[in-house]
């Protein structure tokens, strides 16, 4: 109902009862339209007393020895290392051409 006048919402009703409720606080009123829930008994716990533990003195860690890394060293490749031949090269630029030109070959063979 738009016209009808509302309360506090459900929020504002829990900020504003106390973080830590005392032994005798009131519970809230439940919300309009919902029953009311069984409150949960509270166990009563005395409160501890402090002991005096004495401080231990601020220790360094210990200095842990690292282990020096071995040294690697990259394998030479021999002194003569010999390219590709030329012949071999020129053959293979020679015969992708060929079979290229015959490709284009049989294409216009084929329109006509």
């Amino acid at each position: 109902m738009p016209g009808a006048p509302q309360g506090p919402s459900e929020y504002t009703r829990m900020m504003a009862i106390p973080s830590t409720p005392g032994v005798g606080d009131p519970a809230p009123p439940p919300a309009p339209g919902y029953p009311q829930m069984p409150q949960m008994p509270q166990p009563n716990m005395p409160a501890m007393p402090h002991a005096n533990v004495p401080q231990m003195p601020a220790m360094a860690p210990p200095a842990i020895p690292r282990p020096a890394a071995p040294q690697f060293s990259m394998p030479q490749p021999p002194a003569a290392v010999k390219a590709p031949s030329s012949n071999l090269l020129l053959f293979l630029i020679l015969g992708l051409l060929m079979f290229l030109v015959g490709g284009l070959i049989v294409f216009l063979l084929m329109r006509r």
